[in-house]
């Protein structure tokens, strides 16, 4: 009974967790992106 009330929970923690983190990720991957392009903004323009 208590086995199934932890993985019930961890299953639980884990479908609240994982979009989550998932978001944060994908947030973090186009944030760098964006840093990456605005900082070779400049070297693109002195090379044009």
């Amino acid at each position: 009974m208590v086995t199934v009330l932890v993985t019930s929970r961890l299953f639980y923690f884990y479908i609240c967790t994982v979009p989550v983190a998932s978001i944060i990720f994908l947030q973090l991957l186009w944030w760098q992106h964006q840093l990456s392009v605005k900082s070779m903004l400049p070297v693109l323009q002195c090379h044009l």
